[in-house]
C-alpha cells in the first residue's frame, strides 16, 4: 500500500474510532439520566445513604464505637424524616428512668430497626409498642429504639453496656444482620464513615472513585451484574475470624445479661442474602442451641408472600412501612407465645 493509501485508512480509522467514542458517551450519557430521571430500582438510596453517613453521624469520642448519632439530629432523606432525640436515639425521648408499672424492650441492632426508609411511626418497634400497649389492660409497654444505620454487634454490645442499661430494660432483643460480620473486627476510632476510605483517597484514583460512586449506571450494573456475585459468605464458617468476633461480642452481651438477670433474644434477619443469609443463620441458630437462648427468624413472617413487596426498592432491601408492619405482628405474637412477656 502506497504512503497515500496508509494515510487515507490511518484517517478512516481515526474518525471510525472518534465516531464509535462519540456514539458510546451519548449512550452512557442517554442511560445515566433515564436512570436519574426514573430512579429506577431506588438507585438513589446510595445518595440518602452517603447524606445520612456524612450528616447525621459523629466520632464517638471514647473511641470504644465507630460513631454515633449526632444528637438532635434531623433531615428528611427520601419520604422519610429522621429525628434523633436528645439521648442519639432515633426515637422519642425517653425518661431513663422507668415509671411503675411498666415493662421495657430495649431493640438493639443497625439499620433494620432504626428504620430506614420509612417514617418513625412506621417502624417496627413503634408498631409493636402500639399494639402490645393497645392489648394490654394494666402493664404499660415501652419498646426503645436504639439502631444505628451500619452499626455491627460489637458496636451494639459497647452501647448496651455503656448506655443501654441505664435505660433499665426488662427485656433486650439484638437484631443480628449478616452485614454484622463485615466490620466487626474493624478498628474502633478511626475513620468512622463506611465511606471514609473512598472519601480519603486522592488523585487520580479519588478522581475515579467519585465518578463511580456518583454514577447512577455504574450502581445499576454493580448491582445486577457485580454484587450477586460479591459473596462474603465464607464470614460465616464455622472458624471464620469474622464469625469469631461476632460470637465474642454475643457472648458478652449474654453474660451481661445474665448478671443483670434480663432476658435476651436474638432476632434474626437474613431475607435477599443469599448464600450468606443461609451460612449466617445456620450459625446464628447454632449459637442459639448452644446458650440456650430465644430466637426469631423474621424470614418466618414471609415465607408465604412475594418478599419483594415488603422492601423500599430492588436496590434497598430494607423493609417499607408493610414490612414493619408484619415484622411488629410476628414478634409481638412470639414474644407472647414463648412467655417473655407479662
Amino acid at each position: 500500500m502506497t504512503a497515500a493509501g496508509l494515510r487515507a485508512a490511518s484517517r478512516k480509522l481515526a474518525v471510525g474510532a472518534a465516531l464509535g467514542l462519540f456514539t458510546l458517551l451519548i449512550t452512557l450519557a442517554s442511560g445515566e439520566a433515564f436512570l436519574r430521571g426514573t430512579d429506577l430500582g431506588g438507585l438513589s438510596y446510595f445518595d440518602h445513604a452517603r447524606s445520612y453517613h456524612r450528616d447525621a453521624l459523629e466520632p464517638d469520642p471514647s473511641g470504644r464505637l465507630r460513631y454515633r448519632h449526632k444528637p438532635g439530629f434531623r433531615a428528611r432523606y427520601g419520604r422519610a424524616e429522621v429525628v434523633i432525640n436528645s439521648q442519639g436515639l432515633r426515637d422519642e425521648e425517653r425518661a431513663r428512668a422507668k415509671a411503675p408499672g411498666t415493662f421495657r424492650i430495649l431493640v438493639l441492632g443497625d439499620s433494620v430497626p432504626f428504620g430506614w426508609g420509612v417514617p418513625l411511626e412506621q417502624t417496627f418497634t413503634k408498631l409493636m409498642q402500639r399494639d402490645l400497649n393497645a392489648a394490654a389492660s394494666s402493664t404499660k409497654f415501652d419498646v426503645i429504639n436504639s439502631g444505628v444505620c451500619s452499626w455491627d454487634t460489637r458496636d451494639e454490645v459497647t452501647w448496651f453496656a455503656r448506655e443501654g442499661l441505664r435505660y433499665a430494660p426488662d427485656l433486650v432483643l439484638l437484631c443480628f444482620v449478616p452485614n454484622d460480620a463485615n466490620t466487626v473486627l474493624a478498628e474502633r476510632g478511626a475513620a468512622f464513615s463506611p465511606f471514609a476510605a473512598a472519601d480519603a483517597a486522592g488523585g487520580e484514583v479519588g478522581a475515579a472513585i467519585g465518578l463511580l460512586r456518583g454514577s447512577y449506571l455504574a450502581r445499576f450494573v454493580h448491582q445486577r451484574a457485580v454484587r450477586p456475585w460479591s459473596d462474603k459468605s465464607d464470614h460465616f464458617n464455622s472458624d471464620s475470624l469474622h464469625w469469631r468476633g461476632c460470637r465474642a461480642w454475643l457472648d458478652r452481651l449474654r453474660q451481661r445479661c445474665l448478671r443483670e438477670q434480663l432476658p435476651l433474644v436474638l432476632c434474626g434477619v437474613f431475607s435477599n442474602e443469599g448464600a450468606r443469609g443461609r451460612r449466617a443463620r445456620a450459625r446464628l441458630i447454632e449459637y442459639a442451641r448452644e446458650t440456650e437462648l430465644p430466637f426469631i427468624d423474621c424470614d418466618d413472617f414471609f415465607r408465604e408472600v412475594d418478599y419483594r413487596r415488603f422492601v423500599n426498592s430492588p436496590t434497598d432491601s430494607h423493609w417499607n412501612a408493610a414490612g414493619h408492619r408484619r415484622v411488629a405482628e410476628g414478634l409481638g405474637r412470639r414474644l407472647k407465645d414463648d412467655c417473655l412477656l407479662p
